[in-house]
């Protein structure tokens, strides 16, 4: 058995349970002797017999649902299982990070006013306008998109106007969750309701401390009267569902990065990035109107290497106003720029709480050269079962760190991809990057020579990789055959020549053989098409 590592726990809870494996790893120490230990030691330090500790209290560290621990005993309860004073200090510094963190989780930005409305905000037309629907019909509507992609921007634009179309006077709740904050962890609902009750009258004395009161309190309150919610940057389904007011007058706008389906009666708005006029749009916002009319082509550059990204435009744009002798054309390295201005912070808090699996899924993405990749090519990357991958490229949607643009089909933003790549660099031995491509090449390898086989309804009946290793599904005969090779035509393209590139000039060959084959066998059924159609009596 492994010793514990204090320093990978978050929470308490989780101190708990390391401390738990802590005392099987010392030969499962019982409760008495250690408290004998943890005494006798307090003893020759000189503490008084009223301040020595009891077994039951010893008994409780290693309980579950504990609110607060004692550093001192915390310390002794270690030193008693295994005598390391500099072992034992890095369960003191663990205990005090997790106390800072659920200090600044009391510290929430809830608040009875909207923040200040965004300047140079630009396009969004459409989902402004669904936004205004609320105003009338009220309504919960969950803003979500990848990091950086403007959700918070655009739901104060919209509540601004929303409330400057009304004229019964609504109350106004915002707070900001941090559910994916980059420096303080996530708010405490207990706190972001108590700021609320506060904002709706109740003196201190007056607000519950039990959090399930505090929820029935908030209800009531804005039960019968109009509202309009701002949840920011929320993380999970529980506590957006304890905000959400139970009434026909209220109007919630969420932000979440993640999906949340778990909200069933929340109307879900998927912001994607600006379109192409827009980001033009933004880019003049942010480094003058005058730096990009003065070459809109270098513009247009930067704007699709970014992905058209709200945030990254802004990053961009701003470098380019802070340095007055650059021109557009001079920004060689958009995503690089908007990476290192702060999109490499927020994509890694998305990745944060992804299984590590599913965080080595996305890095590997960035070794495929396309931006149209089947789930199969995908499994071929990560050495796993289709199943598996599957799994781990929901993860991937869920987080808006994948696009799913078709049913099976995925693609990375150009930011992730910048951001995966990194990964890449950092994360995964050069052997590992080998294997994972030389995999991806025999699957296509393997997969095309299959395909161009069976387009006629026959061809191989066993596929096995040159390993011996049965091969990732392949496309069965026929129409089946057919749409693999459409959809991956241009896959096979850009694999041919990276293979070619990358020296294998035999895989280059066997690709390009097997995309000549189905170019000949377009031309087969073309050639039978038109012989059909000039032997029609009809024609």
């Amino acid at each position: 058995m492994r010793l514990p590592d204090p320093e990978q726990v978050g929470s308490l809870d989780e101190l708990v349970a390391a401390l738990r494996l802590l005392k099987a790893w010392s030969h499962d120490m019982s409760y008495a002797a250690i408290t004998r230990v943890v005494n006798d030691r307090w003893q020759r330090a000189g503490r008084p017999h009223s301040e020595l500790t009891r077994k039951s209290t010893v008994a409780g560290y290693f309980a579950f649902g504990r609110s607060r621990l004692d550093e001192e005993l915390l310390v002794a309860i270690v030193l008693a299982l295994r005598t390391d004073y500099e072992y034992a200090e890095r369960w003191r510094h663990t205990l005090r990070a997790i106390r800072g963190d659920a200090t600044a989780a009391a510290f929430v930005d809830a608040r009875c006013d909207l923040p200040t409305a965004p300047e140079g905000f630009v396009g969004r037309h459409a989902e402004l306008r669904h936004l205004d629907d609320l105003a009338g019909a009220g309504g919960t509507v969950l803003i979500h998109g990848m990091p950086g992609v403007g959700k918070t921007w655009l739901a104060t634009h919209a509540a601004h106007r929303l409330v400057g179309s009304r004229s019964d006077g609504l109350v106004q709740l915002v707070a900001d969750l941090r559910g994916f904050d980059v420096k303080a962890p996530p708010a405490c609902l207990s706190a972001v309701l108590g700021g609320f009750l506060r904002h709706l009258g109740l003196r201190h004395d007056q607000i519950p401390r039990d959090l399930a009161a505090r929820v029935e309190a908030y209800r009531a309150l804005v039960r019968d009267i109009p509202a309009l919610v701002i949840l920011d940057n929320a993380a999970d389904e529980e506590t957006v569902a304890a905000l959400v007011p139970d009434s026909p007058y209220h109007i919630v706008i969420i932000t979440s990065r993640l999906r949340l389906t778990g909200l069933r009666d929340a109307a879900q708005l998927h912001l994607t990035a600006l379109d192409s006029a827009e980001s033009l749009d933004l880019l003049r916002c942010a480094a003058g109107a005058a730096r990009v009319d003065a070459d809109i082509t270098a513009a247009w550059r930067i704007a699709a290497q970014v992905g058209q990204h709200p945030l990254a435009l802004s990053i961009v744009g701003g470098h380019l106003r802070q340095h007055p002798d650059w021109s557009a054309a001079d920004c060689a390295r958009p995503v690089a720029l908007a990476l290192a201005g702060g999109i490499r912070s927020a994509l890694s808090v998305s990745c944060r709480s992804l299984p590590t699996e599913t965080r080595r899924v996305l890095r590997l993405l960035a070794l495929h050269p396309a931006n149209d990749i089947g789930c199969h090519a995908v499994a071929a990357l990560a050495d796993t079962d289709v199943e598996t991958t599957r799994r781990h490229l929901r993860a991937l949607v869920d987080a808006h760190l994948v696009r799913q643009p078709s049913v099976g089909r995925h693609s990375l933003h150009e930011l992730v991809r910048g951001y995966a790549v990194e990964l890449l660099a950092l994360e995964e031995r050069g052997s590992q990057v080998r294997a994972a491509t030389n995999r991806l090449f025999d699957y296509y390898r393997r997969a095309a020579a299959v395909a161009v086989s069976r387009l006629g309804g026959g061809g191989e009946k066993g596929h096995p990789s040159r390993r011996g290793v049965a091969l990732r599904p392949v496309p069965d005969a026929g129409a089946g055959a057919w749409r693999w090779m459409a959809d991956e035509h241009a896959n096979l393209l850009l694999m041919t020549a990276h293979a070619a590139d990358c020296g294998r000039l035999g895989l280059a060959r066997d690709l390009a053989t097997a995309l000549w084959q189905y170019q000949c066998a377009i031309g087969a059924v073309r050639t039978v098409s038109e012989i059909v159609q000039g032997s029609s009596p009809h024609r």
